[in-house]
């Protein structure tokens, strides 16, 4: 068989007869702005139908970030790449560069994200198949869906993450004028810094074989903003700021995911320190400095 070179074509016809469904990953997240939403779709256009032929490698920022052509927030398409990356990570295909992200994400498993910027972190791996492979992407709203199709495959892949607490939460206070004197809003919810222990087997049915990953990587402690107030009462027209909506950061301490059918995935997980409401006050993890 000829060795296809990339092409946007239709998935089905691209790896026909071989539509073979290796792995699905889907995540969720606030709708974006208008004009992220924009450049998520555009960029979902530019991943949507790829062919990868046998050897070839896919490359986030030539494909997507050096062609997207349109103004997008720093992050804007973190989540496209983390989707992709845990669908490919599932597939069992070589992770050639990835990642994490400066912050833990709500939308995605810590260790399963990647962050992509122009001139900076990319997002990168190789179809090591004797067949071609090709992607789909679905993008609505809050809303993406990252498949790959390919020959069928006997490989099962298991994901496994530890992680433990490595920095506390610096917290700080600023006095803002513009706010009633004594209240507090919290303009940024912080995150405690963690260093993560990822491993991936892939283990070949047909052919007895099984390959063992081990990546350490660690996440920085993320600043967590309150605003003081120092202004006058409030009159009729104010109106509160929100807190930052985010929820307190928590995360199984240990986590397993063996993928049983595409999509599907047989969970273990052992909650230990970090995966339960209110373990940062527990721990102490706030470190306050006025």
């Amino acid at each position: 068989h000829a060795a296809l070179p990339m092409a946007e074509r239709g998935v089905e016809q691209a790896v026909a007869p071989a539509r073979e469904l290796l792995a699905e990953f889907e995540t969720r997240a606030p709708a974006p702005d208008i004009r992220d939403q924009r450049a998520r779709q555009l960029a979902g256009m530019r991943v949507h139908g790829l062919v990868l032929a046998p050897g070839e490698g896919f490359d986030f920022a030539a494909r997507v970030l050096d062609q997207l052509g349109v103004p997008c927030s720093a992050g804007a398409l973190d989540q496209l790449a983390s989707t992709l990356h845990a669908a490919v990570l599932f597939a069992g295909l070589p992770i050639l560069e990835r990642a994490p992200q400066a912050r833990p994400s709500y939308y995605i498993k810590l260790g399963l994200d990647a962050e992509v910027r122009p001139g900076g972190p990319n997002l990168r791996f190789q179809n090591d198949r004797s067949s071609p492979v090709a992607l789909d992407v679905r993008i609505d709203a809050g809303r993406v869906r990252a498949r790959v199709h390919g020959a069928a495959s006997e490989l099962r892949v298991t994901w496994i993450r530890d992680l433990r607490p490595s920095a506390p939460i610096p917290e700080r206070s600023e006095l803002d004028p513009t706010l009633p004197r004594g209240m507090r809003v919290l303009s940024q919810r912080g995150t405690p810094g963690f260093e993560v222990h990822v491993q991936r087997a892939i283990v070949d049915e047909a052919r007895q074989r099984s390959v063992h990953e081990h990546i350490w990587h660690s996440y920085p402690a993320t600043e967590q903003l309150w605003r003081i107030g120092m202004g006058n009462d409030p009159g009729p027209s104010f109106v509160r700021p929100r807190n930052d909506p985010r929820p307190e950061y928590v995360a199984d301490a240990h986590l397993e995911m063996t993928q049983t059918a595409p999509g599907s995935f047989q969970v273990q997980r052992d909650a230990g320190r970090t995966g339960s409401y209110g373990w940062t006050a527990r721990a102490r993890m706030i470190a306050r400095r006025e």
